[in-house]
């Protein structure tokens, strides 16, 4: 999810929660594209395998997306929501996958297991990239920044991996 922060109210809650010279550089900048990561992508997986039946996927690939989703994104589904619950979930969850993949890792190449904060991060930095790009495509300064904490009033389930303000280059 992309969140675009350009009112003075925002900016200056956003400014708030930012750490160090950030805090300055979302006040100055024209906006702040803030990026937040779902990490119980699990709940999506219905729309997502329905959504890829209606472009023609072969139901061999469609039929396995649901397991690759949650063995690698470490989704819990509606208990992900409860902080508590959710931090022992991936805890568990990481162990297990961690201690399976090991095993495996002996008979085939595998990924490395990691948590759903960790791999919803990954997955949201993608677009995030992309849109830092683009921004310089058409001739706009970016400053990628991290360390925002929830400003926003996201649910429990979203994290802010990467923050940008832009402005157009004085070049």
């Amino acid at each position: 999810v992309a969140i675009v922060v350009d009112s003075k109210d925002k900016k200056e809650a956003v400014s708030a929660a930012m750490l160090g010279p950030n805090a300055q550089r979302v006040l100055d900048a024209p906006a702040t594209i803030v990026f937040a990561a779902d990490n119980n992508c699990d709940r999506l997986l219905p729309k997502v395998t329905q959504a890829l039946r209606d472009e023609g996927a072969p139901e061999s690939y469609v039929s396995k997306v649901p397991l690759y989703v949650r063995l690698f994104s470490g989704g819990f589904g509606y208990f992900a929501g409860i902080p508590v619950i959710r931090m022992l979930l991936n805890l568990i969850g990481f162990l297990v996958r961690k201690v399976a993949f090991k095993i495996v890792s002996y008979f085939m190449p595998v990924p490395t297991p990691s948590t759903a904060e960790t791999w919803s991060f990954k997955q949201s930095i993608f677009p995030a990239t992309i849109f830092m790009l683009a921004c310089t495509a058409f001739g706009l300064a970016t400053c990628p920044m991290e360390g925002l904490r929830n400003a926003l009033e996201l649910p429990n389930n979203y994290s802010i991996p990467v923050a940008f303000a832009y402005a157009f280059n004085p070049d």
